[in-house]
């Protein structure tokens, strides 16, 4: 995790600013069932399948492969900003190595195992949040969709739910 450096005070300030301050998060149990601020254009996945064990390690492999190769292509040589709620928060460089199928590897699983977690670029116009209350997972920005359409959709986000303004539906 030599990649993974823990944000400083003013990253960690920030990037919890704007996502309480413009994206109007709530990290209650309560309130997370209304959170759909996320700019628009965004795209929903339900993950509760996860949890029924049908998918395989190959799966997961696959997911995180291409979380790598997204974050990769709208990171512009910037670091990204992984945030898990109320744990330790990072920012990695996506270009340098790390095991991407190893979970332990990744400072912050990209699929959340609980909590919420958000994966934003360095101008937070682009990001992942995942929700580990509702098991849903939103991509959003246009640059993050655009390279999104370019990859097949992984196996465990086969359960499109939403998107607003609508993009090219996603190969499967």
């Amino acid at each position: 995790m030599k990649n993974w450096n823990t944000l400083s005070e003013e990253e960690y300030n920030h990037t919890w600013d704007y996502i309480f301050n413009e994206l109007n998060f709530n990290p209650s149990p309560y309130e997370a069932k209304k959170f759909n601020n996320l700019p628009a254009p965004n795209l929903w996945f339900d993950t509760a399948s996860l949890f029924d064990e049908i998918f395989t390690k190959d799966d997961f492999d696959e997911l995180n492969t291409i979380a790598l190769e997204l974050l990769r292509k709208i990171a512009k040589n910037k670091n990204i900003y992984a945030l898990d709620w109320q744990h330790e928060c990072f920012s990695f460089n996506p270009y340098l190595p790390f095991d991407r199928f190893e979970n332990k590897s990744w400072g912050i699983p990209f699929l959340p195992d609980g909590d919420s977690t958000f994966f934003l670029t360095n101008d937070l116009s682009n990001g992942v949040f995942g929700d580990g209350i509702n098991l849903q997972i939103c991509f959003w920005g246009s640059e993050l969709l655009d390279a999104f359409k370019k990859f097949n959709t992984p196996k465990i986000l086969s359960n499109q739910m939403t998107t607003s303004k609508k993009i090219a539906r996603l190969s499967s």
